[in-house]
């Protein structure tokens, strides 16, 4: 996935650009033409410290990379994490990518998804589990012979 660096990038998505809105995701949308997608991902002061920003900004990377085939090629996504962000799950974040990519049209008709879609084996992402596992105590596992 290509990313957008500069904040003239940024600027320009949000000047030329639609935006939707959802629970704990903004998202602006504005066609690039190439034949890419790139995202850009921002999280205010409002959302919390630098680890719960950071923590914002790759549950929303990694939803986005999950998503990256379902959607159309030229297309520039910044994705602005609200302040209740921070305390959401993968889960809900997905959900909210989910819709707001259904809203703005930016994805490709199912047919087409279901034949491009490409599935983890039974293998999360850390980032994943670091969500999930997040308020759980790791208990170290011990064999039979103790």
């Amino acid at each position: 996935m290509e990313t957008l660096k500069t904040t003239a990038q940024f600027e320009r998505v949000r000047r030329e650009g639609r935006s939707w809105g959802g629970s704990v995701l903004v998202l602006n949308a504005a066609r690039n033409n190439q034949d890419m997608v790139r995202c850009g991902f921002i999280t205010g002061k409002k959302v919390g410290k630098a680890v719960q920003r950071n923590r914002a900004r790759r549950l929303m990377r990694e939803a986005v990379r999950k998503r990256l085939l379902d959607i159309k090629p030229g297309w520039d996504l910044v994705w602005i994490g609200r302040a209740n962000i921070a305390g959401a799950t993968y889960e809900s974040v997905c959900n909210d990518m989910d819709s707001l990519l259904h809203r703005s049209r930016v994805t490709a008709p199912v047919d087409l998804q279901s034949a491009h879609r490409v599935e983890t084996s039974g293998t999360q992402s850390r980032i994943i589990e670091e969500a999930e596992n997040q308020h759980r105590i790791a208990v170290p596992n011990r064999g039979a012979d103790e």
